[in-house]
């Protein structure tokens, strides 16, 4: 049996105009993926990131408050890993998008109470990522400082070790780079 072309095979051999049907096919698809080619196809300084967090915002909220009482956790991180590929070259949006899916998790579990200790590990879990992204690029911190303190705050009596876990992660953060922007 013959080896199947594997997909940069493909990219290599097709035409230009077969190439722009197919991202015009891909964008018709789904809004992300026509959001992600507008974005990827701009130039840096025409793009608009901000635009494309206030969407990703609205559909994370969309995800943790169903009509049906179901929480759309894996939906709404998939918006996150999403949107943020997209803004590969924006790191400072990158992380925005990352600690909105956890400002939005602990606003819904401050008003409904504490969900399950699964739905706590995925905001920890995000928040790690944030972290991460912080590290690497320790300028944007001081842009995120009230933000973080402020959940910090609102964390302290959540169940599930959220709370603890929080107060780590953030404390960490700070010691790492926080002292190189204070």
């Amino acid at each position: 049996m013959a080896k199947r072309p594997s997909l940069q095979t493909l990219i290599k051999k097709a035409d230009s105009a077969r190439l722009r049907q197919l991202v015009n096919d891909l964008c018709r698809l789904s809004p992300e993926n026509r959001r992600y080619a507008e974005l990827s196809l701009r130039p840096a300084h025409e793009a608009d990131p901000d635009e494309i967090i206030r969407v990703a915002r609205k559909s994370i909220e969309k995800k943790f408050n169903t009509y049906d009482g179901r929480i759309d956790l894996r939906g709404a991180r998939k918006v996150v890993t999403d949107t943020a590929k997209m803004l590969r070259e924006f790191p400072l949006e990158a992380a925005e998008i990352k600690l909105i899916y956890v400002e939005i998790g602990t606003d819904f579990t401050l008003e409904y109470g504490d969900i399950y200790e699964s739905f706590c590990v995925s905001l920890e879990s995000m928040l790690e990522s944030f972290c991460g992204g912080i590290e690497k690029e320790p300028g944007m911190y001081g842009y995120f400082t009230d933000r973080l303190g402020q959940l910090r705050q609102n964390t302290r009596n959540i169940g599930w070790g959220y709370g603890d876990q929080v107060d780590y992660l953030l404390g960490r953060l700070e010691g790492l780079v926080g002292s190189s922007n204070g």
